[in-house]
């Protein structure tokens, strides 16, 4: 042996060997991670190993029963003025239509969207957002709301 290349070595594959064990531990309720780490191999190789000998993955499902899936929203982005979410559903705010009525009769009586913006500022009537108003809110209330 003058030459260490003369002498060639096979060995078993480990993660054959521990296969067993990946599936003992997987089929006990362990997740692929806490698996790989509890043996020492990659979760790649344990996922390989388990495919490779017919082991039925689970799907990975990330919500479980101390954190539920959050209800579907009715409505995405900003609620619209005279609206509030009640239940996951949008719905008309009592307390707003009394606001959007007054609106819509000053716009009836002519008065500008800019008027009504400062008219509504001065007697510090509330706006969504807390902001002062401004005539392009007022044009889209006017403009969504239909003549009662």
């Amino acid at each position: 042996m003058n030459y260490p290349h003369d002498i060639i070595a096979f060995f078993q594959n480990p993660a054959k060997s521990n296969f067993d064990e990946f599936r003992r531990l997987y089929l006990k309720g362990l997740s692929l991670n806490e698996a790989s780490e509890q043996i020492g191999f990659p979760v790649s190789t344990v996922r390989d190993e388990l495919i490779a000998n017919g082991v039925p993955l689970r799907a990975n499902n990330k919500a479980s029963a101390k954190d539920p899936k959050k209800p579907a929203r009715a409505f995405w982005g900003s609620i619209p003025y005279g609206y509030t979410i009640l239940d996951g559903k949008l719905v008309i705010d009592p307390k707003e239509i009394k606001i959007i009525r007054k609106i819509m009769a000053l716009h009836q009586r002519g008065v500008s969207f800019n008027s009504i913006a400062k008219t509504l500022t001065e007697q510090k009537v509330p706006s969504k957002t807390g902001r002062r108003w401004n005539d392009k809110t007022v044009a889209r209330i006017i403009r969504r709301t239909k003549p009662e």
